[in-house]
C-alpha cells in the first residue's frame, strides 16, 4: 500500500480550497484550464496545491463574477499579486 505524502505547510489541496471558498473542485479545474487561476504547486502525487495568495486571486474572480463580468473580462482585470504593492491593491 502506498504511503500518503503530507501536504507541505502553507499549501492547501483543491478540495480544501473549494470547501473554504464555496466553489466546486470542478470550478477550480475549469479556472485552471481557462488560465484564470493555476495552482501554485503540485504534489509528488500530482495533487494541485494552492496558497493563501491563490485564495486572494480566487476571491477576485468570485467577486467580479458576482458583479456580472465574463471570465474573459475577469482575466483582463485580475491583479497579478506579483509584488507586495500588488497585494495591497486588493485590500
Amino acid at each position: 500500500m502506498a504511503k500518503y505524502r503530507a501536504i507541505p505547510q502553507g499549501f492547501m489541496t483543491v478540495g480544501e480550497v473549494a470547501k473554504r471558498m464555496g466553489v466546486t473542485v470542478r470550478t477550480l479545474q475549469y479556472y485552471d484550464k481557462e488560465g484564470l487561476l493555476s495552482p501554485s504547486a503540485e504534489s509528488e502525487g500530482g495533487r494541485r496545491l494552492y496558497t493563501d495568495k491563490d485564495l486572494v486571486t480566487l476571491h477576485q474572480i468570485i467577486s467580479l463574477k458576482s458583479l456580472g463580468f465574463s471570465l474573459d473580462d475577469i482575466k483582463q482585470r485580475l491583479i497579478t499579486l506579483e509584488t507586495p504593492a500588488d497585494t495591497l491593491l486588493c485590500r
